[in-house]
């Protein structure tokens, strides 16, 4: 059985060798490409002495999986992975900024995942915006998969495996003013960050920028995540009123303003 898309490609059997029989095998993994390029690996494998407790949940191409597990309801589709695997599904808590939040664990970070899936779990009673489903990336920082309200469930679609906790964002972005000068002779910079994201990354956050009520172009800087405006023909003389709006995945908003007035 093969996950692969690849119509070229072809797979004897459905991958998986059988090491309940305690013996020595001999695997041999040839590489063809379409122009009869070969490669060749070869390795032994053998059952381990520790058992490896499991919850025997062996997942085909074509499974489709459909589990609640505490709050979290998992959802995936068939051909979710690249080959057959197999995944574990349990419960768990998490600890973010302080607090325990109860979570879900889906499979193992490292496997790879072939389509979005969905994990879903009931809204707590109350405001019913601003929550996000919170993970890690592969360096142990925290990411997010945005969702939609159904029904009173926050459904979010997420494309790997790993640890996942809903979370209620109420934190607004941080925006400092770097450069702001009054000649307008050099640029201005505004460094803008998103609380969630530990090394400053903010690429889920989006802004506005006017100037006397008009909209202006502000270029984002994503190396040092930074905005730049420097497009002074487009602003007008005299009296300047400017407002930068910027806005992290939940909603929060942080504004920054300055008065001025033009020296042109």
């Amino acid at each position: 059985q093969s996950c692969n898309p690849f119509s070229q490609f072809q797979s004897p059997g459905d991958g998986i060798v059988d090491l309940t029989d305690n013996k020595v095998h001999d695997i041999e993994i040839i590489v063809t490409d379409l122009h009869k390029n070969r490669s060749t690996t070869s390795f032994q494998i053998q059952k381990s002495s520790k058992d490896i407790m499991t919850d025997g949940s062996h997942i085909s191409c074509d499974s489709i999986i459909d589990r609640q597990v505490g709050q979290y309801s998992v959802s995936m589709g068939d051909e979710s992975f690249y080959s057959p695997v197999q995944l574990e599904i349990t419960q768990g808590t998490v600890t973010i900024a302080g607090r325990s939040y109860p979570s879900v664990t889906v499979g193992q970070a490292k496997t790879s995942v072939q389509k979005y899936y969905e994990i879903s779990c009931a809204i707590p009673k109350g405001s019913i915006t601003g929550y996000t489903m919170i993970s890690y990336d592969g360096k142990g920082r925290l990411i997010h998969f945005g969702g939609d309200t159904l029904g009173g469930r926050f459904v979010a679609r997420v494309d790997q495996l790993g640890t996942f906790a809903l979370w209620k964002d109420t934190q607004a972005p941080k925006v400092t003013a770097v450069n702001l000068s009054k000649d307008m002779r050099t640029p201005w910079k505004v460094r803008i960050k998103d609380n969630l994201i530990s090394d400053g990354k903010a690429a889920d956050l989006s802004y506005v920028g006017t100037i006397n009520g008009e909209w202006v172009r502000w270029q984002y800087d994503s190396k040092n995540d930074m905005l730049i405006f420097s497009d002074w023909d487009k602003i007008p003389n005299g009296p300047l009123e400017l407002r930068l709006e910027v806005i992290d995945h939940s909603g929060n908003v942080s504004v920054l303003t300055r008065s001025f007035r033009s020296d042109s």
